[in-house]
C-alpha cells in the first residue's frame, strides 16, 4: 500500500494514509505509478478549475459501435472545445428532471425487502430508477434499461478486459434505441449527443450515489439518534460526502504547464487528484477527521468536482440520499446486522459491497 494507487478492498482506513501524505506535501510524484498525486484542497481545486487540466480518454480505448458512440459523446469524458457543447446538452436533459418520486420509489423498494436485508441492493436500484422516473421514462424503457446499468457503468473504467468490452457492446446495442427514443421525447428532436448523455446520467448516478446512500447510512447509524428533520438529513448527506465520500480520486492530464502547491509541472504530466484527502485538509475544514453534520462549510467538499466538470446532480444526489434515508428510518429502528464491511476492489471509489441491516 506504499504507492498512490491501491485497491480500497485491501485498506481498513485510507484516511490515515491520506493525512500522512498531505502532511508530507501537497503534491508528490509516484515513480512506480508514473503519476503526480495531488492531496491538498487548494491544489485539487486549482486543477479542477483549470481548462488546461484535461480528462484522460483511456476509458474509450477498445470501445466500438454503440458503446463507442455513447462514450465518445459523454460530457464526463469530454475536453475543450467539445466539452461546453456537450455540457449544455446534458444540462438541458437534467433540467427536465423532477425529484418528487424519491420517497414513493424508496417505499416501494423497501416493501420488497424482508426485515433483514442488504441495503446496498436498494442503493444500486434506487438512483437510476429515480432518475428515469423523474425524467418521465416510459415503464417499458425503465424495464429495458435497468438490467443493463450495472454493465454500462463500467464504461468509465480506464482498462477493460475483452470480456467486459463484449458485455459493454451488447448492453449498449440493446439500450441505444431506447435511449434515442427517450432523448427525442425530452428534446423534441433526434439527437445522438442527448441519447449518449442520458446514458451518462444513468452511469454517473449508479456508483457515486450508491456509495453516498451506503456511507450516509453508516454515518446515521453512528449517531446517538437519527436526524429529526429533512434539513438535518441533507446536512448529514453533505458531511458524509466530505468525511467519507464514495469517490476518492479522479485523474487529469496537463495540456499546458502548471504550478501546483509550489511544484512546477510540464504539459503532458498525468495527475491523480485525491479528493478524499482534500476533503480532510485541515487548512479548510476544522477537525477534519471528526464527523460533524452541523459543520457549516461541509458543502465545500470536492467529491462532486469543481469547475467545468462539476457534477450537474450534486444537489439532487444530496436530496435523494436525504429522502431515502428518512423513509428508511421512518419505518422504525435500523441497526447494522453484520460486523465486517468489505469494500469493492476499486482504486477510485470506496463502495461497501454489502450492508446487511435489520429494521423494525
Amino acid at each position: 500500500m506504499s504507492g498512490v494507487l491501491f485497491s480500497q478492498s485491501g485498506v481498513a482506513d485510507p484516511y490515515a494514509l491520506y493525512a500522512s501524505r498531505l502532511r508530507d506535501g501537497a503534491v508528490q510524484y509516484d515513480s512506480a505509478a508514473g503519476v503526480w498525486a495531488v492531496y491538498s484542497y487548494a491544489g485539487c481545486k486549482a486543477v479542477l478549475a483549470s481548462p488546461d487540466a484535461h480528462v484522460p480518454r483511456a476509458a474509450l480505448e477498445g470501445l466500438r459501435d454503440e458503446a463507442a458512440l455513447i462514450g465518445g459523446q459523454l460530457v464526463r469524458l469530454a475536453n475543450p472545445p467539445s466539452h461546453a457543447t456537450l455540457r449544455a446538452v446534458a444540462q438541458r436533459l437534467f433540467d427536465r428532471l423532477r425529484g418528487g418520486g424519491i420517497a414513493r420509489l424508496t417505499d416501494r423498494l423497501l416493501r420488497e425487502q424482508a426485515r433483514e436485508f442488504d441495503w446496498v441492493t436498494v442503493c444500486k436500484r434506487l438512483p437510476p430508477l429515480a432518475l428515469m422516473d423523474g425524467l418521465g421514462f416510459a415503464a417499458s424503457s425503465i424495464a429495458m434499461l435497468s438490467p443493463h446499468i450495472d454493465v454500462l457503468a463500467k464504461l468509465m473504467q480506464p482498462a477493460k478486459p475483452a470480456a467486459l468490452l463484449a458485455d459493454l457492446q451488447e448492453s449498449a446495442k440493446a439500450c441505444w434505441p431506447v435511449l434515442q427514443t427517450e432523448a427525442a421525447r425530452l428534446t423534441g428532436k433526434s439527437d445522438e449527443a442527448a441519447a449518449a448523455n442520458l446514458a451518462g446520467l444513468l452511469i454517473q448516478s449508479y456508483d457515486a450515489t450508491r456509495g453516498l446512500l451506503s456511507n450516509a447510512l453508516l454515518s446515521a447509524l453512528a449517531l446517538p439518534a437519527p436526524p429529526a428533520s429533512a434539513a438535518a438529513w441533507r446536512a448529514l448527506a453533505q458531511e458524509t460526502l466530505r468525511h467519507d465520500p464514495p469517490i476518492h480520486n479522479t485523474r487529469r492530464t496537463l495540456a499546458a504547464p502548471m504550478e501546483i502547491g509550489g511544484v512546477p509541472l510540464q504539459a503532458g504530466e498525468p495527475l491523480l487528484l485525491v479528493l478524499a484527502a482534500a476533503n480532510r485538509d485541515p487548512s479548510v475544514f476544522a477537525q477534519p477527521e471528526v464527523f460533524d453534520w452541523r459543520r457549516e462549510n461541509a458543502a465545500m467538499h470536492l467529491t462532486f468536482g469543481f469547475g467545468a466538470h462539476g457534477c450537474l446532480a450534486r444537489e439532487y444526489a444530496v436530496l435523494l440520499a436525504a429522502e431515502a434515508l428518512a423513509r428508511l428510518f421512518a419505518a422504525g429502528p435500523v441497526r447494522l446486522a453484520q460486523r465486517d464491511i468489505r469494500h469493492a476492489p476499486l482504486v477510485n471509489a470506496r463502495l461497501p459491497e454489502a450492508l446487511r441491516i435489520r429494521t423494525g
